[in-house]
């Protein structure tokens, strides 16, 4: 349809009056409008989103897998390695003369040893862990210190790897021969100690009667000589 005056619009009247506006286009004016319509249909119907493939699930009969959890792995201080404090070995026992590092604030037994009557020799003590079977057996000591004598009070210390429930025998090595000298029927002729000062009777003491527990902070014990003699 050809423009009026050179125009494509032209205005008509509503039944109310008002002026309406009309738009007049030729043919090929509507044509090229429905080719760029067309054009913009296609367009978007090609804008398909594009939707990720879903991960591919096991098939029947197929065992799905379990992650795997690792535990976390909790180190110990314990054991601790306290050979370098050893001075020698004998029989096999590691033995510790005179530590020098007691009070340091690591693991050990503090000990207090009364009644020593000359500043000569050796107290020596003897620790035993917490397997029954081996108390008071001479190749089964765990450690021996051996620390000089001073009249009175001697004061020492040992050394543990672990905490735990121990015992531990004392006696005075005055004559320092590294021998419990006993006499007629087994009788010491050197004075001892054990570390709970125990009731002594006439026979060797239990371990349940002499042993205690150490905690991580040490323990700290007080033993009296005693003479067997004095005893019977």
């Amino acid at each position: 349809m050809a423009s009026v005056c050179g125009s494509p619009y032209a205005q008509t009247e509503s039944l109310a009056g008002q002026p309406i506006e009309i738009i007049l286009y030729d043919a090929e004016t509507i044509a090229r409008i429905n080719a760029i319509s067309a054009s913009s249909e296609t367009a978007i119907a090609t804008e398909v989103p594009i939707i990720a493939e879903a991960p591919k699930m096991p098939e029947t009969g197929e065992a799905a897998a379990t992650p795997t959890i690792s535990e976390p792995v909790v180190s110990s201080i314990y054991p601790r390695d306290i050979s370098s404090k050893y001075n020698e070995f004998v029989l096999g026992i590691p033995v510790i003369t005179n530590p020098v590092d007691c009070g340091q604030g690591e693991l050990e037994i503090r000990v207090t040893v009364e009644n020593v009557k000359k500043s000569k020799g050796y107290i020596i003590a003897d620790l035993h862990n917490h397997i029954v079977a081996d108390f008071l057996e001479p190749d089964k000591v765990v450690l021996r210190v051996r620390q000089s004598a001073v009249k009175g009070t001697t004061e020492l210390c040992i050394p543990l790897t672990q905490p735990g429930d121990y015992a531990i025998a004392f006696y005075h090595d005055q004559n320092s021969d590294r021998r419990f000298n006993k006499g007629l029927f087994g009788i010491p002729k050197e004075r001892f100690a054990m570390s709970t000062n125990p009731k002594y009777e006439k026979r060797k003491p239990y371990y349940d009667e002499v042993d205690f527990t150490v905690g991580p902070d040490g323990a700290d014990i007080v033993v009296k000589l005693v003479r067997a003699r004095d005893l019977l």
